[in-house]
């Protein structure tokens, strides 16, 4: 697994922290796409995910033929009160989680990281896929947490 793809991993929370001190408090709660998350509710979902990316790695490398059990995003964010989280004590729970699933990562070897992993929608992938996405994840909301940067304005051209 080429070393990157762990940094990035490393260096997603101190991104998505810097980029919370970047959204004014009044915004926690703006929703600009219905289909998404509001940023409380983004940093809810990370320190929620975070564990089940986990345990999905762990079942990848310990267990043959490991299939992931699907999750409903929806449904565990109301299920969670993402609307209704702390914000410091989220990401604090995202810092947490990600650096168990980083030391995790960091000791596994390329045999492991060769295993098969099962998931219902992608078929066959290889544990250090998930690593993969699991950095794709963060990335995602980060990018969508950008918008939310800053006072909101209007237009003027």
């Amino acid at each position: 697994m080429h070393r990157y793809l762990l940094m990035g991993i490393e260096l997603a929370y101190p991104t998505v922290e810097k980029v919370f001190s970047q959204i004014p408090v009044g915004r926690l709660d703006e929703r600009q796409d219905p289909e998404r998350f509001t940023p409380r509710e983004v940093a809810a979902h990370l320190a929620d995910w975070e564990p089940i990316l986990y345990e999905r790695l762990v079942g990848a490398v310990t267990v043959d033929s490991f299939v992931i059990t699907p999750h409903d995003e929806d449904q565990r964010a109301i299920d969670g009160k993402y609307s209704e989280q702390d914000l410091k004590t989220s990401l604090a729970a995202y810092k947490s989680a990600q650096t168990k699933y980083l030391e995790f990562a960091r000791g596994l070897s390329d045999e492991q990281l060769n295993r098969p992993v099962i998931h219902p929608e992608l078929g066959t992938l290889r544990a250090a896929d998930l690593i993969t996405f699991q950095t794709g994840h963060v990335m995602y909301h980060v990018h969508q947490l950008l918008g939310y940067t800053g006072e909101k304005t209007t237009a003027t051209w």
